[in-house]
C-alpha cells in the first residue's frame, strides 16, 4: 500500500520525491510484519516497463504520465502518489502471479526482508 512521499537529494544533490509503500509479510495473518520502501517514480516506470518485456502477454494497469512540468509541485506529487498506489495496487490484485517473480520481489524488497526476520 503507499504510505506516503518525501523529497529526497540524488548523488548531485538534485531534489526528487521519493513514494514509499508499507509492505508486509508473515507465515499468518497474526504474524505478519510490515516493512517500508522507498522508490521513485523512475522506478515504478522501470518495473513495469520490465514487467511488460517478461510477459507480453499479460494486460498491466496504467501507470500515471511520467511527462510533468513541476514534478516536485505538492499537487502532481499528490496526483502521482495516488496514482502510483492504484498501479501497484492493481498489479498485484488483477496479476498475483507476479508476486513471485523476481523483478517484483526486488521492487518490493520481499526476499531481502524475509531473510531478515528468519
Amino acid at each position: 500500500e503507499m504510505y506516503g512521499s518525501s523529497e529526497q537529494r540524488d548523488q548531485h544533490d538534485e531534489l526528487y520525491t521519493e513514494y514509499v509503500l508499507r509492505c508486509r509479510w508473515g507465515r499468518s495473518v497474526d504474524a505478519t510484519r510490515p516493512w517500508l520502501v522507498g522508490r521513485r517514480f523512475s522506478e515504478f516506470a522501470a518495473l513495469d516497463a520490465s514487467l511488460r518485456g517478461a510477459y507480453p502477454s499479460l494486460t498491466f494497469p496504467a501507470l500515471p504520465s511520467s511527462y510533468v512540468l513541476f514534478p516536485l509541485d505538492p499537487a502532481v506529487v499528490e496526483e502521482r502518489e495516488a496514482g502510483l498506489g492504484a498501479y501497484l495496487g492493481a498489479l498485484l490484485r488483477d496479476l498475483p502471479e507476479l508476486l513471485k517473480t523476481r523483478h517484483v520481489d526486488e521492487f518490493l524488497q520481499v526476499s531481502a526482508r524475509i531473510r531478515e526476520v528468519h
